[in-house]
């Protein structure tokens, strides 16, 4: 039977099956997902599904790493795992909460059980084992995990995924080129669990891939650092790091990036030795097969390539700028292309997600601040503008996802004195820029396994408005707060006061002005839908001001106000407390 699409998108806005235009507010489900696809235990899904709901959340994104959908080989498709995911989502769809699926890869290293199969290492000839100890990727001494992105393994993989045709055409795989075999057994296996979970109508469709990245794509030189993703570190350049990943001595730097009038100044500092005394894998000459981070029978594709060449044992620097010329836009428009293609053959409703802005009536574009924060110097404010500026201009919908505070800043002050202030202020900074652009927002993260001691369990990070030790949210007032679910009309407005405005000095004060239209008079799925949440308004709340042609309902249960207009004209409202 024919799935009809739960949402779509609509001249710049997402609307949902009834013609509302929708505000997505939701989180990141979990950092736990990233590594296992498991971010809990099905025993508990209601529990959790219930408190998101309660929170205001109506929108899921659902992080699925590769390795989780086919772990262990070539189609080879872990089914027990794919039921497990369909019984969750089924959950989801009874808390009327939907989802979007997003492939997650981390650097695309598969160190610790993230992102790209095992076996899909081995077909390039990685030896997963070596990767950290010949700097192919970085070690917790050397600093960030985003360091991984100037790193061997991910340029490397990321080059062959997105350009192994054009790049590395003597490097095959079973035949076909490395690009071609990632690409369609990566989208073979996404499109597996979409026959698998199509009975779910929670699912409102697929991102293509979280965080992309273009390796060495586009790079004019390979004798140059990169500007660090991060403040402080272990850096090399392009070749050192191809020298090291053959198993040749190398030179890594330590640096400190500093910003200064808006430009970033990298500060090198002492240099590192990687591979100093003898092949990091203790196999093998230097740049022969086998040696370095290399499987027995492989070597580095880009040396097969004339980018560089072993000259009496010294690896030597040819051609610095082989992949000036390869332009990653189209790279992943080619793969964007694909992936669609393969999925609407039967999953024609799904909406589909992309980080670049593409004019496309299935295309929602995402901007990820977690990924651009480290590059660019402009705060989310800015950053969420000028994405929303690309995105309208291409006519798509915008969701901005990846932004979040760290609970344990400040060395956990928060944990001793039970303040969260400091992140609620943050978390509130990040909602108000969201509100003022009218956009919808994914909060990383929720993570039930969250606890104060080992935060989320992911690269370090203790992002979580949900911690399992005390059993509650944490910056609440942050997290949880009014808003517009669902819009009869257009918005054109909305604020939030927590300390009040105008007349309404003590707060909390919501407003919210919009072009309506006229709602079904037998119908409440037709209604404006506002989220007014009882952490703000303890004390239940009222309608101060409705400027519009209609009637008003609330049920402050379920923590909504439902307004049914009754003629296409401005509106305005202003709710306060009682």
């Amino acid at each position: 039977m024919k799935q009809e699409a739960l949402w779509i998108s609509d001249k710049g806005w997402i609307k949902d099956s009834f013609g509302r235009v929708r505000l997505l507010r939701g989180v990141s489900v979990s950092a736990l997902a990233r590594t296992t696809g498991r971010p809990f235990p099905e025993e508990e899904a209601d529990a959790h599904f219930m408190r998101l709901s309660q929170a205001g959340c109506t929108f899921l994104r659902w992080q699925l790493p590769w390795s989780a959908v086919e772990p262990t080989g070539p189609e080879e498709y872990d089914e027990n795992y794919l039921a497990y995911l369909r019984n969750l989502l089924q959950k989801a769809e009874e808390y009327n909460i939907a989802v979007f699926i997003e492939p997650f890869h981390s650097s695309f290293s598969q160190l610790e059980g993230d992102g790209i199969p095992d076996w899909a290492l081995e077909k390039v000839g990685f030896n997963k084992a070596a990767l950290r100890s010949c700097g192919a990727a970085a070690s917790d001494a050397d600093g960030n995990w985003k360091l991984n992105l100037q790193r061997y393994a991910y340029q490397t993989l990321s080059t062959l995924f997105f350009a192994g045709g054009k790049a590395a055409p003597n490097f095959k795989i079973e035949g076909d080129s490395a690009q071609y075999y990632l690409q369609s057994h990566f989208i073979a296996a996404m499109n597996h669990t979409a026959r698998r979970i199509k009975d779910c109508r929670a699912v409102a469709g697929f991102a293509f891939m979280n965080a992309p990245s273009a390796g060495y794509i586009g790079l004019s030189s390979l004798d140059a650092f990169q500007v660090p993703l991060c403040e402080e570190g272990v850096m090399c350049t392009p070749f050192e790091g191809m020298k090291a990943a053959s198993g040749y001595p190398a030179e890594f730097k330590r640096f400190v990036r500093k910003e200064k009038k808006g430009a970033f100044i990298v500060k090198e500092g002492r240099a590192v030795p990687v591979n100093a005394a003898e092949s990091a894998s203790g196999a093998g000459t230097p740049g022969s097969e086998g040696a370095g981070i290399f499987l027995p029978g492989f070597s580095d594709p880009w040396k097969a390539e004339g980018v560089w060449s072993d000259e009496g044992g010294v690896p030597v620097l040819k051609r610095s700028d082989y992949f000036a010329s390869l332009d990653f836009t189209s790279c992943w428009n080619e793969f964007q292309a694909f992936f669609m293609e393969e999925l609407q053959k039967k999953h024609g409703h799904y909406l589909f997600f992309s980080p670049l802005p593409v004019a496309d009536e299935h295309i929602i574009q995402t901007a990820d601040w977690a990924a651009s924060c480290a590059s660019v110097s402009a705060p989310f404010d800015a950053f969420a503008a000028t994405a929303a500026q690309q995105a309208r201009k291409s006519g798509v919908p915008l969701v901005v996802q990846g932004f979040g505070t760290s609970f344990n800043a400040k060395n956990g002050k928060a944990f001793k004195t039970g303040d969260y202030s400091l992140q609620e202020k943050e978390i509130s900074a990040f909602y108000d820029a969201l509100d003022e652009k009218l956009l919808s927002g994914f909060l990383d993260s929720y993570t039930p396994t969250n606890t104060q001691a080992a935060g989320d369990g992911w690269n370090g990070g203790d992002t979580s408005v949900w911690c399992a030790d005390t059993k509650a949210f944490r910056a609440e007032k942050g997290f949880i707060r009014p808003y517009v679910m669902a819009v009869a009309g257009v918005p054109v407005r909305m604020s939030f006061y927590p300390k009040g405005t105008g007349a309404h000095k003590n707060g909390p004060v919501f407003e919210f002005e919009w072009d309506s239209t006229e709602c079904s008079p037998s119908s409440g799925e037709s209604d404006t839908e506002v989220f007014v949440p009882k952490c703000w308004f303890p004390k239940g709340w009222k309608v101060e001001k409705f400027d519009g042609a209609g009637a008003l309902r609330d049920d402050e249960v379920a923590q909504r106000l439902f307004v049914k207009t009754l003629a296409a004209r401005r509106c305005f409202l202003r709710i306060i407390s009682k």
